[in-house]
């Protein structure tokens, strides 16, 4: 994330670094306005797209975390009037095309698979949310996921913590003593078993 940053100039990087701490999709991105973000309660609404709503239809808020509260801060005081957020020529929505370009290029200056897309940004940031101990539910409820189910099947295996609480349930012990089997006793005219003889040591 940071050689990615490194190597995004100006306006790029804002939107890199935006993308990488919300979660947001490029087109919800492109489409935030300042009426949607509020900067004392620290959350996003989000509920534009360029179908005129989001993928999924339903609006979301996206928390403002302390990795991007202070890009945000800084373009409200560059704001000058602007609607949108990352406005593009003439205070318009950008060209998906024009930013993809340039997000190609610093992917190869920071030495980076240029094969990467950008809604892997996405999936970087839901990734760190489970690797840092983040709560899948309100991942879900961030990626604005229609259900949980989506969202654990890709990253439920990322927490390192997933499984801590339930370490010690089925509790039981394991003896370190070698087992005894007995060899038993047969009647030879009836087969019936009337006791045991030596003991062996078990194998396996």
């Amino acid at each position: 994330m940071t050689r990615l940053l490194l190597a995004c100039a100006g306006e790029l990087r804002d939107m890199v670094a935006v993308a990488l701490g919300t979660g947001l999709r490029f087109d919800e991105l492109l489409h935030v306005q300042w009426s949607d973000v509020d900067l004392t309660r620290r959350l996003l609404t989000i509920h534009r797209g360029r179908q005129g709503t989001v993928k999924s239809g339903k609006l979301r808020h996206v928390p403002i975390l302390d990795s991007v509260l202070h890009v945000l801060k800084e373009r409200a005081l560059r704001r000058a009037g602007a609607v949108l957020v990352f406005p593009g020529e003439k205070g318009g929505v950008r060209s998906k095309g024009a930013v993809y370009t340039i997000y190609k290029l610093a992917l190869k200056r920071a030495q980076l698979d240029t094969r990467l897309r950008w809604h892997d940004l996405r999936h970087t940031f839901a990734s760190h949310w489970m690797m840092d101990g983040g709560c899948i539910f309100r991942l879900a409820k961030i990626l604005g996921h229609s259900s949980v189910a989506i969202t654990e099947k890709v990253y439920a295996h990322l927490a390192p913590q997933a499984w801590e609480a339930d370490y010690g349930r089925v509790a039981f012990h394991v003896p370190s003593e070698p087992a005894k089997i007995y060899e038993l006793k047969r009647n030879p005219s009836t087969g019936q078993i009337i006791g045991r003889d030596r003991a062996l040591v078990a194998a396996v």
